[in-house]
């Protein structure tokens, strides 16, 4: 097995190289009109007169492969089908023509003397069927051809898949290092201050949930939550005062939803709903479900000090063309200021 897949690479690497290809199509078109002077030498039996047939029967051979391939069908085959065909006939027609013109009226009156090679119906009969066989050439050269590239293209897909595969691989070590280090961190941490071990925790939990979710269109909703409340216990730390936070969650175990969906909302509450020199810092998070929506609900204190224009900001922006590419028009988000209270409500499809 392993041979036989050494041998198509050791194949494809002979076939695609240029040089090789080149050397190729000489020897063909040498042992063509070899073929072609041999048979007119063995019909008329004089090396000059036989050479000249050669040479203009080889001539319009191959230019009814060249014509048909770098032309007729690249130009042709798939833009117009009719006019494809009509090309081919004329292609085929003309260069009969010409060839029986040149070779009995030039040729033969050149060495003056009767051949084969002249108006009988044997020699037109002779110059249709080779002309036919280079056009059949020319057809089973250009499939070839086009073997060839969608083998090239094959193999560079692998090449890169292989690349993707490797690169992964690396992505997924390196979390894993960083992952193994942080552990050793935190019972390191865990000895002098289990506090900060505790945050190393949160912040290893957030990184772990951001690597996973990569690759899932949907995520339990559970899940979510205990993202946001990691973010929320990390962004707690820069609070002179703990702030209160209050989640109720009347979702059962099985409910999924889209990744970072919630969470903006949050963040936006964390960034403008909290005053790190205030002992009087809340969020109240309200999850509800029913059985036909998911139903977000979360309100904050708005301070004095706060830039109410920087409410509208590109977090809830980008939340928002999200939910139009996800839900188009089947879902809601409205944001109120109540007093001093800033509130979100996000109701998405169930399913």
């Amino acid at each position: 097995m392993i041979s036989l897949f050494l041998d198509v690479h050791i194949f494809k690497s002979f076939m695609f190289n240029k040089n090789s290809f080149f050397w190729y199509q000489l020897c063909g078109w040498l042992t063509i009109y070899l073929l072609f002077m041999l048979y007119t030498y063995l019909r008329i039996g004089e090396a000059g007169y036989a050479a000249a047939i050669a040479t203009c029967a080889f001539s319009c051979f191959a230019g009814i492969v060249y014509i048909y391939f770098l032309l007729i069908y690249p130009k042709l085959y798939n833009q117009n089908r009719i006019l494809f065909f009509i090309s081919i006939i004329l292609l085929l027609l003309v260069t009969s023509l010409v060839r029986i013109y040149v070779e009995t009226h030039f040729i033969s009156k050149l060495y003056s003397r009767p051949s084969f090679f002249n108006n009988s119906i044997a020699h037109v009969s002779y110059v249709v069927v080779t002309n036919f066989v280079a056009f059949v050439l020319a057809i089973l050269l250009k499939h070839v051809s086009i073997s060839f590239v969608v083998m090239k293209k094959q193999e560079e897909m692998e090449r890169k898949q292989l690349m993707t595969e490797m690169k992964l691989l690396k992505a997924q070590l390196q979390p894993h290092f960083l992952f193994n280090s942080l552990n050793n961190i935190y019972y390191e941490a865990y000895k002098e201050s289990p506090k900060a071990a505790l945050l190393i925790e949160k912040l290893s939990q957030i990184m772990r949930f951001f690597l996973e979710i990569n690759t899932k269109e949907k995520i339990p909703l559970e899940t979510e939550i205990s993202f946001i409340k990691n973010v929320i216990d990390l962004e707690q730390i820069r609070c002179h005062n703990p702030v209160h936070v209050e989640i109720n969650n009347s979702a059962e175990p099985g409910i999924y939803v889209p990744p970072m969906l919630m969470v903006p909302l949050v963040e936006n509450a964390l960034k403008h709903g909290i005053d790190k020199r205030s002992s009087n810092n809340y969020i109240f998070i309200d999850i509800r479900i029913t059985s036909q929506n998911i139903s977000f609900f979360i309100k904050n204190q708005l301070h004095s000090t706060l830039d109410k224009n920087s409410l509208s900001g590109t977090g809830l922006k980008n939340l928002k063309e999200r939910l139009v590419l996800l839900y188009s028009d089947n879902h809601k988000l409205q944001t109120a200021e109540q007093e001093n209270n800033f509130t979100a409500t996000l109701i998405i499809p169930r399913k």
